[in-house]
């Protein structure tokens, strides 16, 4: 590269005759450089060359870049010119200097002897000779080193190609010591160098020569470089940098040994999932322009297992195209729970499968993810507890934890290489003739046509297990030797008793339902297109959909249709389990149809007169109580009259005027007066009056005074003209009797 810094801004004029000492010509920078005459005279023209013009031929400054310096001999001297970044001759010792001077003085000397040749002497043995003269004339130093004819052709391709910058010796430096690197530029690019981005190495050492340049630190060739990080960096540091601390822990850290000999079998399951690598044909269901048709396609079916953990036996497993979720794990462990009893412990995969809140109480509170360290299993267990089994989890991202994962890698191995099928773990190792069966449309249905079915794969499955692999030596250390199915049996605690916990427990980890009405053929599974039905279902029968009360939960194992578990809706109390509805012959031909038709028409009649019986007693005691309460009713709202006052005679009717009104005016008068004269509290107490005391009242004694009563005075002034109970006369004459009914 040009010194932008030491090139003039135009051409010097010409001031002599003759060049000054050292200066190049035009032809000669343009060999240095590796560059054509016209491209060195273009860069003179536009100022980026500093040169002379001297009797119509241009002499080039050999200070103005570093090849040309060391070109001509200035650059074997310290001189003050700033590095140029990326520049391979910027960062060169003196000795390296020396070098690459020496070598292209050779090249030079070689082509001017060359010129020189006589024409009969061919040029292989022209260059023989010369070489063997050069090395006797020129003893083997550092500096000056012995050379070949191949060595001098090498040197003069590098030449034309690159210049001189082509001669530089990228080896070691002189003695055998390594090219000086500063501790700032080493630091800088080991820590661009291990990051998880993983950025090339050369990339890399352009940015370091680049602010090395500028720092002015010594910075060493590339091949120095990339020797650095594979010998001399620490591998450990290497891994954890680039690939992180799950892979410096899988690689780098210590193995925890686990001796599975501690364990009996039953004693703990382990379980996880995995996608076959063998293609199925499988039938979906596709749309196009409109149009909903059905197609056969490709698919690799996944498979859920778990596996005893010292026999390596699988006690439960199942095989579909859908990705497994938490109702097949669930369904799966039922399945190996009803076969073989209940473990004592399940080793699981820390997925959200295996972490569903109905199996094992889901995530811990405040863990978002898989990167939450060690979960507290302790949090983790309320259906696994009810059923009296203990849950542990392996650690995220660690597949060596659990022994299932080189199960399945056997599985693999000889089960799945097996296929005509095979697709390959890994992009790199596909088979050709499987990538034509994908490619080609209506191969899977030709396929699918010759029995190469999920249903016919779960067969062969079945078959590899319990024929090839349980009878086999089991892989497993713990198992001492033994068959997987023979360790499974022998290996066990002892006095194990296999325990089988109750239907309606194991029924809460089956495939649930939404809330659903008992209609009045039973309680309808759409999953499985019909019908199920259990007497102990007859109080929930033709409910309404408002009838929370009556409605139900089913659960149900998605290949399992002979029967469903009935849950109540609201408190998920287990019902009952319900069977499906035997379907009747429509014209009941043979005997045994006549018996099942007889027998669900008896039942109709039986219900009919059962709830006909409650509905006729539920009528005549409402018919018995009607009229008493319609009577009841009525006389509480006075709606019908009394007998007795129809009865009674009619009595005499006495129309009043104020009489009862000033009566009690001047009954009140004269309790103001008693009680105005009385004795005070103060002299009633002083005397020991008792006049007015309680013992009086409770006997019964009249109180002091003419008293004033208006029934009295009714009494007394019925005759007209008799005087009033205040002794006055009674200046009103009394009504003339009339008919009026008494009040």
């Amino acid at each position: 590269m040009n010194d932008p810094a030491s090139a003039a801004s135009a051409p010097l004029r010409p001031s002599a005759d003759s060049p000054p000492p050292g200066w190049l010509s035009a032809a000669q920078a343009a060999e240095v450089l590796g560059v054509a005459k016209r491209t060195v005279l273009m860069r003179i023209k536009r100022g980026a060359i500093r040169a002379i013009l001297i009797r119509g031929a241009w002499h080039v400054d050999p200070t103005c870049t570093p090849e040309l310096r060391v070109a001509g001999g200035a650059g074997l001297k310290p001189v003050p010119t700033p590095a140029i970044a990326g520049d391979v001759l910027a960062g060169l010792s003196a000795g390296k200097r020396q070098v690459l001077a020496r070598r292209y003085d050779i090249c030079r000397a070689y082509r001017a002897a060359l010129g020189r040749r006589a024409a009969a002497t061919p040029v292989a043995e022209f260059r023989a000779a010369w070489i063997d003269a050069h090395n006797r004339r020129h003893p083997p130093s550092a500096d000056c080193p012995q050379f070949s004819a191949r060595t001098l052709m090498r040197w003069l391709a590098a030449l034309d190609r690159d210049g001189i910058r082509g001669l530089v010796d990228k080896r070691r430096g002189p003695g055998g010591r390594r090219a000086s690197w500063s501790p700032e530029a080493r630091e800088l690019f080991e820590g661009l160098y291990l990051t998880e981005n993983r950025r090339a190495i050369p990339r890399l050492y352009e940015i370091m020569a680049a602010i090395a340049a500028d720092e002015g630190w010594d910075v060493p060739c590339l091949r120095t470089v990339q020797a650095h990080c594979q010998k001399v960096l620490d591998p450990k540091l290497k891994i954890l940098g680039r690939e992180g601390k799950t892979a410096f822990d899988n690689k780098c850290g210590p193995h925890i040994t686990r001796d599975w000999t501690m364990v009996p079998a039953m004693g703990c399951w382990v379980g996880d999932h995995r996608q076959f690598d063998v293609l199925i044909p499988h039938e979906v269901e596709i749309t196009r322009g409109g149009v909903t048709c059905r197609e056969w396609k490709w698919h690799r079916p996944w498979i859920t297992c778990y596996i005893d953990a010292r026999s390596w036996k699988p006690v439960a497993w199942a095989i579909d195209f859908d990705a497994p979720d938490g109702q097949r794990t669930m369904g799966c462990f039922v399945a190996g729970v009803e076969d073989h009893g209940a473990p004592g412990t399940l080793y699981l995969d820390n997925g959200k499968d295996f972490r569903m809140n109905r199996f094992a109480g889901g995530r811990p509170r405040g863990q978002k993810g898989p990167d939450t360290g060690k979960v507290k299993e302790s949090h983790v267990k309320p259906i696994l507890d009810i059923l009296g089994v203990e849950s542990k989890f392996a650690l995220p991202f660690y597949p060596q934890s659990k022994i299932i994962e080189p199960f399945f890698r056997l599985v693999a191995e000889h089960f799945d290489k097996t296929f005509e099928t095979y697709w390959g773990n890994r992009a790199d190792n596909k088979p050709e003739r499987v990538k034509k069966l994908q490619s080609l449309r209506g191969t899977a249905a030709k396929w699918a046509a010759r029995g190469t079915t999920i249903e016919n794969f779960r067969q062969a499955f079945e078959g590899w297990l319990t024929a090839d692999y349980e009878l086999r030596k089991s892989p497993s250390k713990a198992a001492g030797g033994l068959s997987p199915l023979r360790a499974f049996h022998e290996l066990r605690a002892e006095g194990y008793v296999p325990r089988r916990p109750p239907i309606e427990d194991l029924a809460l980890l089956l495939m649930p339902s939404q809330r659903v009405c008992v209609y009045a053929e039973g309680v309808y599974v759409r999953a499985f297109g019909r019908h199920y039905w259990s007497d102990d279902l007859e109080d929930r029968r033709c409910g309404s959909g408002r009838d929370l009360r009556r409605k139900v939960v089913y659960r149900y194992k998605p290949d399992d249709p002979s029967r469903i578990f009935v849950f109540d809706a609201e408190s998920d109390r287990f019902l009952c389990v319900a069977l499906p509805r035997a379907a009747v012959h429509p014209l009941a031909t043979e005997d045994a149809d006549r018996e099942v038709l007889g027998e669900q028409i008896g039942r109709q009649r039986r219900l009919a007169k059962g709830y006909g019986k409650q509905l006729r007693d539920k009528q005549d005691l409402a018919t018995n109580k009607l009229l008493a309460a319609a009577e009841q009713s009525a006389r509480k709202l006075k709606l019908l009259d009394d007998p007795a006052t129809i009865a009674a005679p009619a009595a005499p009717v006495v129309k009043l005027g104020g009489e009862i009104t000033r009566a009690a005016a001047a009954g009140r008068e004269q309790a103001k007066q008693k009680k105005r004269s009385g004795p005070t509290i103060t002299e009633w107490y002083r005397t020991g009056t008792d006049d007015c005391s309680t013992d009086d009242l409770d006997a019964g004694a009249a109180p002091q005074g003419p008293g004033i009563n208006a029934l009295d005075f009714l009494d007394d002034g019925s005759t007209p003209g008799h005087g009033g109970p205040l002794g006055e006369p009674d200046h009103e004459a009394d009504p003339p009797p009339c008919d009026r009914e008494p009040a």
